[in-house]
């Protein structure tokens, strides 16, 4: 394999690699591990193809954690953010590793957002992807922009675990059981909402509250990259 030539001056110029040696490296969707520097042809790093049965620069097959399994069945539902926005939580999710983000545009909103480099799919995947090497995780999360409102959604969606967050609720987020979603058959396993960050109208909130089990995160009004942060590191601990 040849890094292209950010990742080349990275592995020279900062981690100061030489020929022989080991780096970490990730094959989305596959596990990760380590492999071999083999040569710098044209100022670039040519590693070795990570093989089984070498003793120091194997490839390392990683099962799924409890923590990782948590997150590989959750998905994350909310209206299509501006630009800036989106890549935070674009990268959040490739920190994390979740199954899903569904970006709701119901066709009378924002249409104007699509426009933006960061929704084509070489945007979002520049975002997934750099949140994925911060982390190391080799989970792709599945990005989809679908022309619906919240209730046409909710009414399509077969999810079992139906979440969704407003301040407004008691019951806190905080002590979510989430053990026996997980634990099911279905690829997704619990559906989190998220409202725009204008909050939910008093409309949105009858409707979740019908269509979904309503928890709080606290007081706090928080930006929607924060809110996702919070909610996907809950989750995380409770794996």
């Amino acid at each position: 394999y040849l890094l292209d030539s950010n990742k080349s001056a990275h592995v020279k110029n900062i981690l100061g690699k030489k020929i022989g040696d080991s780096i970490k490296v990730i094959l989305p969707s596959i596990s990760k591990g380590y492999s071999r520097i083999l040569s710098f042809p044209e100022d670039k790093v040519l590693i070795d193809k990570p093989t089984l049965g070498e003793k120091l620069h194997h490839y390392e097959i990683n099962k799924l954690s409890e923590k990782m399994k948590v997150l590989s069945k959750v998905r994350l539902i909310l209206p299509l953010p501006r630009p800036q926005t989106g890549k935070k939580i674009l990268h959040l999710i490739g920190c994390f590793g979740v199954a899903q983000v569904v970006f709701l545009l119901p066709q009378s909103h924002n249409k104007q957002f699509l426009t933006s480099p960061v929704y084509k799919t070489s945007g979002i995947w520049n975002e997934i992807k750099t949140g994925m090497e911060q982390s190391g995780s080799f989970l792709v999360p599945k990005v989809q922009i679908v022309h619906l409102n919240l209730k046409e959604y909710l009414e399509r969606s077969k999810v079992a675990c139906k979440i969704s967050l407003d301040p407004s609720m008691e019951d806190s987020f905080y002590d979510l059981e989430t053990f026996e979603y997980v634990s099911r058959q279905e690829e997704i396993g619990i559906e989190v909402y998220f409202g725009s960050e204008s909050g939910n109208s008093l409309e949105d909130i009858d409707l979740l509250s019908k269509m979904s089990k309503c928890y709080s995160l606290g007081d706090t009004i928080l930006r929607s990259e924060y809110a996702i942060a919070n909610v996907l590191g809950i989750l995380k601990s409770k794996g």
